[in-house]
């Protein structure tokens, strides 16, 4: 503890010696944007139509349409660089897409960090991994969100809305093409339908051919095709009365797993070369219902979802060019939640949210396991060989949370918060292993296993706005992850694994100086968490499970700033580190990892860039602007025992635009200087593999809107 108040002392003694920063965000729409603060959103309107959010007692990303269309930003895994200490590895395909912030995520199972998609919790990270399509802002917040949300978060939260309908008729097509088969194409209409109601609906489609290809057949390893949809329509009942309905369906079929044999001593990357064609495909529909009653003291919201998963995934699970065995899993997922929130309007002494919030997941598991020739004589076995597993999980879940303020505390600017959680979730998991060997079938366990966890979490912020360019705060908060199941397991005692629990203490200041020419946040981090959920390959290498680790901690620092010095030219800049590693680890008894590294966790997150706008002002080209960006992060640990790794690198992309009131023309180019560097790691069955980052890439786009 005497750790935790030196760094926090430390921390708030630094802060009033550094600039901070606000972030932009777009127009707030109190039928998306949910109440992440007690101190409310508090949104002032520029000449530029841009938008700030005060007050907020930790740290947020936001990027608004322009922002991401500027950066080429078209899925989450895009935010790895522009947000300080934000780590998505490629993983090789959509079906595991683990997120991590300030070293806190989880490769396998239920995520550690939240996503909503206008107001669908998306629960498994197999649905993380999609494509952007009519987005109109996206927040990130670092930190546990539980207070305030229904889904439980404990190391932060992905917030994304999609566009609303407009006040008036509005049609966009835009077309993009490149290299390695690069084609897209998206379309979107909004228009109002009458003076209370109005629609909007978009579809895109997309295909690549392909990065990297298998030496063993020739034939390219990770091509893709998909596409996808969404429609959302409001409806203003009455003055006090708003509803809302959003639905989206996305299809991917891709190839998969570009895996490599790897040297980690010498550092030498074989060809990909293994004998089974291996895919993945995937289906996800998410629907959403919203109602909002505003009174003349109260706002009350009702949101409902739905969101179904469908994927099939083919896998050589040894990934060489022998025929040892093949992995073929599918499931079926369907997802259900409802989420209450009351709250009182702005403006008043206190302020106060509460809401209950309730769930049920049912995930259905199927995973087949054939073996090859080389697999039968390798493991000795009398003929032909599968083995059949049968997950039949469900998941009940209730929470409820409450958060409240007193404003202007002793003085004027002075915020005290204090919030808390109760959260309870029991899993029952009913699990079939039948296998058949030279035609002879046996059952090797038929059994239902039931788990249930609950757990209060507290918050308390203080926040003082020192004038109406400078505020600072400071955070506490006990983060938690549930415990639950593993898909794969070959002992009892690997069935289930363990919570993991988190106490998170943040300071930072948050500043506009020479009016909004320059913004700048920086923040300071210590996180000590207990029982860390670990992702650790079963005893005979052919799967993967989740066990818990003793101790660890994790601390760091992030700096986000955004500055134009002059007309036309905007300068921003970003940085995350992050110092996480074991406290105690005892993995067996001769293998301790105390002081290892912990895995994905980069320890250094870098962003810089700029953008200009030169005027033409001719009647069929309005500006051109340049834009340049470098994204750079390391070094980055695989494993527990750190013996593989993967240095710092950075990767520099630029676009040119060509922009004038309807057309907008963009070139652009990422890895520009085609950097060498791994994207990912793992060891298989004593074998150690990586995917080797995407080589240079350019393109064109160009939309029309009218």
């Amino acid at each position: 503890m005497n750790k935790k108040l030196l760094f926090l002392l430390s921390a708030i003694i630094l802060i009033p010696c550094i600039t901070s920063a606000q972030h932009q965000s777009p127009e707030a729409d109190t039928m998306e944007i949910r109440m992440i603060s007690l101190n409310e959103v508090v949104v002032k309107s520029t000449r530029e139509s841009s938008v700030m959010i005060k007050n907020l007692p930790a740290s947020i990303t936001l990027m608004k349409a322009k922002a991401l269309e500027d950066k080429s930003i078209t899925s989450i895994k895009d935010f790895v660089g522009y947000v300080p200490n934000f780590f998505m590895p490629d993983y090789g395909s959509r079906l595991t897409s683990p997120v991590y912030i300030r070293g806190i995520g989880s490769r396998i199972n239920s995520p550690s960090i939240g996503l909503y998609v206008d107001n669908v919790p998306y629960f498994e990270k197999a649905a993380f991994d999609f494509e952007f399509s009519d987005i109109d802002r996206v927040e990130v917040l670092r930190g546990p969100q539980g207070t305030l949300f229904g889904r439980n978060t404990m190391g932060g939260l992905i917030n994304i809305f999609t566009k609303n309908p407009s006040e008036t008729k509005e049609t966009k097509v835009a077309v993009s093409g490149g290299n390695y088969g690069l084609f897209r194409t998206d379309v979107s209409h909004s228009q109002s339908l009458s003076e209370r109601s109005g629609i909007s609906a978009s579809a895109f489609y997309g295909r690549l051919s392909g990065f990297y290809n298998n030496e063993f057949d020739q034939t390219p390893v990770d091509k893709e095709d998909f596409y996808g949809a969404r429609v959302k329509y409001v409806y203003n009942v009455t003055d006090r009365l708003k509803v809302q309905f959003s639905s989206s369906y996305e299809h991917s079929e891709q190839g998969g797993y570009p895996y490599a044999k790897y040297d980690p001593a010498t550092g030498v990357v074989s060809p990909i070369n293994y004998d089974f064609y291996s895919s993945y495909k995937r289906d996800i529909l998410s629907n959403a219902l919203l109602v909002e009653y505003t009174s003349q003291r109260l706002v009350f919201q009702s949101a409902t979802s739905y969101q179904f998963l469908k994927d099939d995934q083919n896998i050589d699970q040894d990934f060489t060019n022998a025929s040892l065995f093949y992995v073929n899993q599918n499931t079926n997922q369907n997802m259900l939640s409802q989420e209450f929130t009351l709250r009182n309007k702005a403006g008043h002494k206190i302020s106060w949210v509460a809401g209950a919030f309730g769930f049920r997941q049912k995930v259905e598991d199927n995973v087949t396991v054939n073996y090859g020739p080389d697999g039968i004589i390798k493991y000795k076995l009398p003929g032909a060989a599968s083995r059949f597993k049968n997950y039949d999980n469900v998941i009940n879940g209730v929470a409820l949370f409450s958060e409240a303020s007193i404003n202007n505390l002793f003085t004027k600017g002075l915020t005290l918060t204090g919030g808390i959680r109760f959260d309870y979730e029991e899993a029952i998991q009913d699990y079939l292993y039948t296998t058949i060997t030279a035609d002879v079938f046996k059952t090797v366990d038929d059994s239902r296993a039931t788990v249930s966890y609950g757990e209060i979490l507290p918050k308390v912020a203080l926040s003082y706005n020192m004038s109406s360019t400078i505020s600072a705060y400071t955070t506490v908060a006990k983060g938690y992850k549930t415990g639950g199941f593993n898909t794969t397991f070959e002992t009892e005692e690997d069935r289930s694994f363990k919570p993991e629990f988190s106490w998170n203490y943040e300071a930072g200041v948050k500043t506009i100086f020479f009016e909004k020419a320059l913004l700048a946040n920086f923040s300071f981090f210590y996180i000590d968490w207990k029982d860390q959920q670990i992702y650790q390959p079963v005893p005979s290498g052919q799967g993967s499970m989740l066990k818990n680790a003793g101790q660890s901690l994790s601390k760091g620092f992030e700096a986000e700033i955004i500055a134009k010095p002059f007309n036309h030219f905007t300068f921003y800049t970003s940085y995350g580190y992050t110092n996480a590693k074991f406290v105690e680890y005892q993995r067996t008894a001769d293998v301790n990892y105390k002081g290892n590294y912990i895995p994905y966790a980069p320890e250094n997150t870098v962003h810089v860039g700029a953008d200009y706008a030169l005027i033409v002002k001719k009647k069929h080209l309005e500006k051109i602007v340049f834009f340049a960006n470098y994204q750079g992060q390391g070094k980055i640990f695989w494993n527990e025992d750190n013996s593989a790794s993967q240095d710092y690198y950075g990767l520099l992309s630029g676009k040119i635009s060509f922009v004038n009131k309807m057309l907008r023309l963009d070139l652009w180019a990422k890895n520009l200087l085609n950097q060498d560097y791994n994207s990912f790691y793992f060891n298989s069955l004593g074998n150690s593999f990586v995917q080797v980052g995407k080589p240079l890439q350019f393109g064109a786009n160009i939309s029309v809107t009218f």
